[in-house]
């Protein structure tokens, strides 16, 4: 885990006049609004026919990607396998089929692509062409979380923190909420930030809660989870001295992202 400053405040977390933590815990509304299923994309790095294929996706010609995707996934290859699944699951190219995206995400996820991985866990969980299995895509999130995906990590931590498809275990909650954050993922981040303020799944530690929250408002993309993060950011400073604000606050600039070697394609 992440190391602890050995400053941690004295104050007890605030709470609403019902008792509960101020600090809202991950639901499964925002669970769900920060799942994103990823996209074909066209790198340089592969080079070659997945190139052109990307190239074309991109400009938005989808006959043409989706033909060169077929050739290649028809020889095996998981990268095409998993950007034809996805352009079957949103109808580009060719009429929206669920049980074709599920079967090229499967082809690829056994060749041990994680954004398959990941892709074949977010159709069992928004229940695309299958019934809701939340035990499934607890599995194929973990399969794409052990390869480094942020995503399936960030995923797989809010499954533990709240109880879906596996048993609550808030320890194993903040070890993937800290893989993904390590590697600058702005939700997990945050919620880090929020495990440390309660020290649940964690030892208490507002100086962590303070520099996971800040690093969140920072790395945001989205403006909702840059404003969440702000606003329990206050919240942890409230509770903290003027010392312990400076160190969180020196952490956080020091602080820099470990991306994984693993590329999603």
């Amino acid at each position: 885990m992440v190391g602890r400053s050995k400053t941690t405040g004295p104050a007890r977390p605030h709470s609403t006049k019902g008792g509960q933590p101020a600090v809202r815990p991950l639901s499964v509304a925002v669970l769900v609004a920060a799942l994103i299923v990823i996209q074909p994309l066209a790198l340089s790095a592969w080079g070659g026919p997945l190139e052109d294929a990307g190239a074309a996706y991109q400009r938005g010609d989808y006959p043409t990607a989706a033909r060169i995707y077929q050739t290649l996934a028809d020889r095996g290859d998981a990268n095409a396998q998993n950007s034809l699944g996805v352009m079957y699951l949103y109808g580009q190219g060719a009429r929206r089929d669920y049980n074709q995206a599920r079967k090229w995400f499967r082809q690829a996820a056994a060749l041990g692509s994680p954004a398959a991985q990941f892709n074949l866990g977010d159709m069992y969980f928004r229940a695309r062409g299958v019934e809701q299995d939340l035990r499934e895509a607890a599995r194929w999130y973990s399969r794409a979380a052990e390869q480094g995906h942020a995503q399936a990590q960030f995923t797989l931590a809010a499954f533990y923190l709240i109880g879906a498809g596996v048993r609550t275990n808030p320890q194993k909650a903040a070890y993937w909420f800290e893989r993904a954050a390590a590697q600058g993922h702005a939700e997990s981040q945050q919620e880090l930030g929020k495990l440390y303020g309660a020290g649940r799944g964690v030892p208490r530690d507002l100086v962590s809660a303070y520099k996971w929250l800040a690093l969140s408002r920072a790395n945001a993309r989205n403006e909702g989870v840059r404003v969440s993060a702000s606003r329990s950011l206050q919240l942890v400073a409230a509770g903290m001295t003027p010392a312990q604000i400076s160190e969180a606050r020196q952490q956080a600039s020091a602080w820099r992202a470990t991306p994984s070697k693993v590329r999603y394609q």
